[in-house]
């Protein structure tokens, strides 16, 4: 269990940097794109965001993590 914990902290020690507002923010849009698998139509509506927001925080998401987030290996 232990090493599971300091694998989800190093993962997500980039979103430290960031206001606690934004944070929750950028986790709860990663959460739900996750849960629909990388659809953004579904996410965009669940998120109630314009699709140009949505692209705007999957972008954003993308380069605070380091990560492509399309490739499955990744994600």
């Amino acid at each position: 269990m232990e090493v599971a914990r300091e694998y989800v902290d190093y993962i997500l020690q980039p979103f430290e940097n960031l206001s606690v507002k934004e944070r929750e923010i950028l986790m709860n849009t990663l959460f739900i794109y996750a849960i629909n698998g990388g659809n953004l139509s579904k996410t965009s509506k669940e998120c109630f965001l314009h699709r140009n927001t949505l692209i705007y925080r999957i972008s954003k998401l993308r380069e605070i993590l380091k990560n492509n987030l399309n490739n499955p290996e990744d994600s």
